[in-house]
């Protein structure tokens, strides 16, 4: 018998279903196979108690730097730890069989699973890009000893315990240096927070200024058309250079036409699929990303968490088959009938497949399951299959035209495209993303050199407008290419190569991780920054985790060790290192005597009076010259104050008297101590209905 450990019950479910394993309690058993899913992260690397031996956060105990990590079982998944060990230690179980995603994380889970259960029997990996009944029998079919994948586990080892080294030593340090709230940095998330920041301050503080145009609307034998001139900063200049033009001739000094060729669009990798679904539908990156794995699961989608947009020669000989799928469906049938014989080959490359191909539908998609479909998903499915029949279609020529006008000295330019061969445009009657009527797109008359021209001329006044803020698809887009900004050649090129800073497989887990711990917040459609955020984003600043092209480093070395190219032994010594110097960085860092989301107005309402007269102030206590904050009502007949003085142990921070005042009670505070026990606490502050203090809130 052979214990297959599969990362998520549907999967473990379809692979089943595939080996003709039954459904037991708990597991799958049949035709020589015994299948059992991990239901997830079943082991994680303990905290850093386990290292210190007290759950206080300390400075003095900063940093912490395990030579060996300890891996623990969550504690909420023991039973399943429990199903899997029962399973492997039957006597009947020759081999085991890591059937989990196939990817860094997927091969991480079974090795500690492997490593928990004192594995020792033979281990072999199944490889799937589809589970589908064919790609499963394929994977089976094709598996290899565990050990041809150890550097891409090694690879998710070194990135889980950098993760660890830098979240758990940075966080803390920021925190006890911010006195009182959690404040959390991380190796992917802080940059991103800074990236965010930075846009929505240069939104904020940009000061739009006014620019002037002349434009021109010509017509030549009935053809109308624009054609505009530089750009004036000052309206006199305009409006100078309107009066020349005004009194001269208006005679064609270039007339140049180029049939240029566009190619089709790429296949879609999982960042495609966000970006697109986020602009089209609205659709958040979690809400994607979950219709993409229930697609996987369906097995109508290939593999997702892909950074990839090529496939293999292998699968592109499936392509016609698939193909043939889809014209049984009424509105792809059209588009398909319009592609060439001989299919476009420009997304096939061996080369750049290393793991997961690009997103592609199998050819398991049928009607029924169509239907069955929710509505996130048939989307998202639809923007996937429309992708992919676009990307075998012809090229899209056009012909491209510059015209270039003199009226005295005053010159103007016009741009006109025309497509002659709609190639893989044409292949829907949307999608073209070009589609348009602005000036580039407008369709100019025949003219020559030296031809002249009758209109007006007229000057159109413009604003400078500020960096637009983020939509989570303009996050993901900027997370891909926030080399353009790097100055720096080497680091530069590190970024392009990276496609910026994080994964497909993992920017949704980090915008994720910045709202949960409310550093960030949506305001129409657009990621801003919340004072909380800011404020980290303030105190982090100075620090080099801030830095993009560091973490695309990290993802550069990781993706040696995955390739057996770079020592994982000698990128822990590394992020140790980076670690201590990270922690001697924060304790350098002056914390704010307010932290930002405090206010020095008092339009907050009064837990005594009810009138908006509260707020949050910082005053100098004439006995001992000190600084104190206090929560305040300024209305003289209430004159109601809640000193900031240490309750259990630990005074509140700014920000947590402002969740006071505002919310009723903060978020939870670590580092309490009890006064009877000793032992340190966290609970949720609240106060008192009276306003004469604070009290724990356990409800």
């Amino acid at each position: 018998m052979k214990l297959v450990i599969v990362e998520k019950p549907d999967a473990c479910n379809n692979i089943a279903r595939v080996l003709g394993a039954t459904k037991q309690q708990g597991f799958y058993e049949g035709n020589g196979y015994v299948c059992v899913s991990a239901v997830g992260h079943l082991l994680q690397l303990a905290n850093s108690d386990a290292y210190t031996g007290t759950k206080e956060w300390r400075l003095d105990l900063l940093p912490v730097l395990p030579d060996k990590f300890i891996i623990e079982p969550d504690p909420e998944k023991t039973e399943r730890i429990a199903v899997i060990k029962k399973m492997y230690q039957r006597s009947d179980i020759e081999s085991v069989i890591n059937a989990c995603d196939g990817d860094r994380e997927g091969e991480l889970i079974f090795r500690y699973i492997y490593r928990h259960i004192g594995g020792t029997k033979p281990a072999f990996r199944a490889w799937m890009q589809e589970l589908t009944t064919e790609g499963i029998k394929k994977a089976f079919a094709g598996m290899k000893p565990i050990e041809q994948y150890q550097a891409l586990g090694d690879a998710g080892q070194c990135r889980g315990e950098a993760d660890w080294l830098l979240g758990i030593n940075a966080t803390q340090a920021l925190t006890k240096i911010g006195n009182g709230s959690t404040l959390s940095l991380g190796r992917v998330q802080t940059p991103t927070l800074a990236i965010i920041c930075e846009r929505t301050l240069a939104n904020k503080n940009f000061k739009s200024a006014p620019f002037y145009t002349l434009v021109l609307r010509a017509q030549k034998d009935g053809v109308h058309f624009t054609a505009k001139s530089e750009r004036y900063q000052e309206v006199a200049q305009a409006q100078n250079d309107l009066q020349t033009a005004q009194n001269n001739e208006k005679k064609v000094t270039k007339a140049e036409t180029k049939a240029v060729t566009e190619q089709a669009p790429s296949l879609f990798q999982l960042s495609d699929l966000q970006m697109a679904g986020n602009k089209k539908y609205g659709y958040t990156i979690a809400q994607i990303d979950d219709a993409a794995q229930k697609l996987y699961l369906a097995g109508v989608l290939s593999y997702p968490r892909t950074d990839t947009s090529f496939i293999t020669e292998t699968v592109f000989s499936e392509v016609p088959n698939i193909l043939k799928n889809l014209s049984g469906f009424e509105h792809f049938a059209g588009a398909i009938k319009k592609l060439p014989t001989t299919l476009n080959h420009n997304s096939v490359d061996d080369s750049k497949v290393t793991g997961h191909h690009a997103l592609i539908p199998t050819k398991e998609l049928t009607t029924a399951k169509y239907e069955q479909l929710e509505e996130v998903e048939r989307n998202c499915l639809n923007l996937v299959i429309t992708r992919f029949i676009a990307a075998f279609g012809e090229p899209c020529k056009k012909d491209n035209t510059t015209i270039e006008i003199a009226a005295g000295d005053v010159h103007f330019q016009a741009k006109g495209s025309v497509i002659t061969f709609a190639g893989w445009r044409g292949l829907f009657a949307v999608e073209t993303d070009e589609a348009g009527e602005d000036e580039d797109n407008q369709t100019l008359p025949k003219l020559v050199t030296n031809d002249t021209l009758t209109g007006e001329i007229e000057i159109v006044e413009g604003k400078t407008n500020p960096p637009a803020l983020f939509t989570q698809a303009g996050l993901i887009s900027y997370m891909m290419h926030c080399g353009r900004d790097v100055t720096d050649k080497d680091l530069k090129k590190i970024l392009v190569d990276k496609e910026g800073i994080g994964r497909p497989a993992t920017r949704r887990s980090i915008i994720d991780t910045l709202f949960k711990r409310k550093y960030i917040e949506t305001h129409a459609k657009h990621i801003v920054p919340t004072e909380l955020g800011m404020l980290v984003y303030n105190m982090a600043k100075p620090l080099s985790i801030v830095n993009v092209s560091l973490t695309a480093e990290w993802e550069q070395k990781l993706d040696q060790i995955e390739a057996g190219k770079y020592s994982a032994r000698q990128f822990g010594e590394e992020m140790r290192k980076f670690t201590g110097d990270i922690v001697a960085e924060i304790k350098q860092i002056q914390a704010p005597a307010l932290p930002l989301s405090t206010t020095t107005e008092s339009d907050f309402k009064c837990p005594k009076c009810g009138k908006k007269t509260a707020g949050v102030f910082e005053y100098t206590k004439k006995d001992t010259g000190k600084k104190q904050i206090a929560i305040h009502c300024k209305d003289k007949q209430c004159a109601w104050v809640y000193w900031n003085n240490p309750w259990c142990g630990k005074a509140l921070t700014g920000v947590q008297l402002s969740a006071l005042l505002t919310k009723g009670k903060t978020g939870t505070i670590k580092g309490f101590v009890s006064a009877k026990t000793g032992k340190t606490f966290e609970c949720v502050v609240k106060l008192k209905k009276d306003g004469s203090g604070i009290e724990p809130d356990f409800g």
